[in-house]
């Protein structure tokens, strides 16, 4: 997961980044619930769970070195509100969905063509289906790659 709950976009509604932390929280403590843990990447510009001290379920690991340290390769899949680190996993090669608020209203018109999920069930099924399907949602990300010339 990466948050980027700073962000304007995350401005939409008043309650948009508290919809997104209760949506987190409890797709973390359903894998919790089968001792697996949920990595967690805070947008370094904002870096928001951090600053506001979010309490976060324990099986919550904070991946905060810089991207281009990490592999990315070693994450199953990728989930983010709109932001350009999706494009990082999508370029690596990680299934890659982008959150949007149930409400619809965040843009999310840049990321057309990648998975778009809003309520816990699509991201389970999501994580679900990139951890045992990769193919299909990576055959949307060349489909989304080409389209935009990446």
């Amino acid at each position: 997961m990466c948050e980027n709950l700073h962000s304007v976009r995350l401005k939409a509604r008043a309650d948009t980044n508290v919809i997104f932390l209760d949506l987190f929280s409890r797709f973390c403590r359903h894998y919790g619930g089968y001792g697996i843990d949920v990595n967690l990447r805070p947008h370094p510009g904002g870096q928001y769970v951090l600053k506001n001290a979010v309490d976060l379920p324990d099986n919550v690991v904070i991946q905060n070195q810089p991207i281009y340290s990490m592999d990315l390769t070693d994450f199953d899949y990728a989930i983010s509100a709109p932001s350009s680190v999706l494009m990082d996993f999508v370029l690596a090669g990680v299934p890659a969905a982008v959150w949007q608020d149930p409400s619809g209203g965040m843009d999310v018109d840049n990321y057309a063509g990648l998975v778009e999920i809003s309520s816990l069930p699509e991201w389970l099924s999501f994580a679900r289906d990139a951890a045992m399907r990769p193919t299909v949602a990576l055959s949307r990300q060349r489909a989304f790659s080409k389209a935009a010339r990446l």
